[in-house]
């Protein structure tokens, strides 16, 4: 790059701008460092983790919320709350 030039993203920020990839990386560090990285919620991205989530839902009895954010979307887009089982 020259002098003059100007960039509007880091290189590699993508692996800290995207909430999976946030996530997958929060657990790599948690699993090398302990529990001085247990600073993200408890994530699942689907369809890997679909299996483990529906577990967890079942454990809980259906009492917890989750909120349901599609990969790439922006400004609320797609946004879903899932709540108890009806």
């Amino acid at each position: 790059m020259d002098k003059c030039q100007r960039i509007n993203h880091f290189a590699g920020a993508w692996s800290i701008g995207s909430k999976s990839n946030l996530w997958r990386n929060c657990q790599r560090q948690r699993r090398k460092q302990g529990k001085d990285f247990d600073i993200c919620p408890t994530t699942y991205i689907l369809p890997d983790d679909y299996k483990r989530w529906m577990n967890d839902r079942e454990m809980s009895n259906y009492q917890h919320m989750y909120i349901f954010k599609p990969t790439s979307a922006s400004c609320g887009k797609g946004i879903k709350i899932i709540g108890q089982k009806d």
